[in-house]
């Protein structure tokens, strides 16, 4: 599950016909099968909820409306379109995979969900963000790309703007939940992980289309395979260690980079998302007494400016400025 969730957002193969989203939904569709063949090996089943048969409903309008006879094009329907595919087959892949979550899950579980889909956010703001530098794995036909709105691996602006926009406030969440390191695990990044960062990041630009002409190579070629791959692993390793030292500036950080991703799509109903589910988080953390509790703490903790004492201040100062 937590592979899935990871990779996701980052595959797409574009010898497949310039397509985003079927190797991503044929991925998670050969990993659900997994998952549902061992539930039915195992002989277990969760009780179904509230949620459960509100969207049973929603399958069942949705199957009604795409039989041959009620639907303009059942194909369509069915399977959707060309580089879209939010046909029903789709649905019901994402009705499998809530099924499987609410299966698994528990709090560890939902924490490194959190972790994960942040990660891959992150790198996927990281692309955007090269994009807009023209620093691209790819060598896009430019006839099929706005130059103004870019994509990283989702293809296109709309749907990294709505992956963004659902991210932050789990990477809210997750970063700023009270999450304490056992005893004996190191606290935060040292000089290897710093090292690991650059390097990969390092390797990630020479093996966009850019850096391997600089080299001389290929852009299709295995060099730059390697980059991606020693880059992309690399910098993920770094990353966790980041991730676990929780300092207010590492949030910051990585907030930015989301934002700046977000920024890049120049999508509106993406800006209204990441606004709209913030500010939930924000109205449902305030309500929750030990998480206010919590980041009222963490607000605590920020270096502030501290007042210069009055003894300190010289009279001019001293005389203009009363306790």
């Amino acid at each position: 599950m937590l592979f899935a969730l990871f990779f996701t957002p980052l595959l797409f193969f574009v010898q497949s016909r310039d397509q985003f989203e079927l190797p991503k939904l044929t991925m998670l569709a050969l990993l659900a099968v997994l998952f549902f063949v061992t539930e039915l090996k195992e002989g277990t089943s969760g009780r179904p909820t509230a949620l459960s048969f509100s969207l049973l409903a929603l399958l069942i309008v949705q199957a009604s409306a795409s039989l041959p006879w009620t639907s303009l094009s059942w194909r369509t329907s069915l399977l959707g379109d060309y580089e879209n595919f939010s046909g029903l087959a789709t649905l019901v892949l994402y009705l499998a995979w809530f099924r499987i979550f609410s299966r698994f899950a528990n709090e560890w579980r939902i924490e490194k969900l959190f972790l994960f889909n942040t990660m891959a956010a992150f790198l996927s703001s990281l692309y955007a963000i090269g994009q807009h530098f023209q620093l691209d794995f790819i060598q896009w036909n430019p006839d099929s790309v706005n130059a103004s709105r870019e994509f990283a691996s989702l293809g296109n602006p709309n749907f990294l703007s709505a992956y963004l926009a659902m991210s932050i406030p789990l990477f809210l969440s997750g970063f700023l939940k009270d999450s304490t390191p056992p005893a004996g695990a190191p606290q935060g990044p040292g000089p290897l992980s710093l090292f690991s960062s650059l390097l990969g990041f390092s390797l990630l630009l020479a093996g966009t289309a850019r850096g391997l002409t600089l080299l001389h190579l290929n852009p299709g070629s295995v060099p730059g395979l390697l980059f991606r791959a020693g880059g992309l692993l690399l910098l993920t390793a770094g990353f966790l260690r980041w991730y676990r030292l929780r300092a207010w500036w590492v949030g910051l950080a990585l907030l930015a980079v989301l934002g700046l991703g977000l920024f890049s799509t120049a999508s509106r109903g993406g800006f209204l998302g990441a606004l709209s589910g913030t500010a939930l988080w924000v109205f449902l953390t305030g309500r929750n007494k030990e998480a206010g509790a919590f980041l009222r703490q963490k607000a605590a903790s920020v270096p502030m400016a501290a007042p210069i004492p009055k003894s300190e201040l010289p009279d001019k100062y001293a005389k203009n400025n009363p306790p």
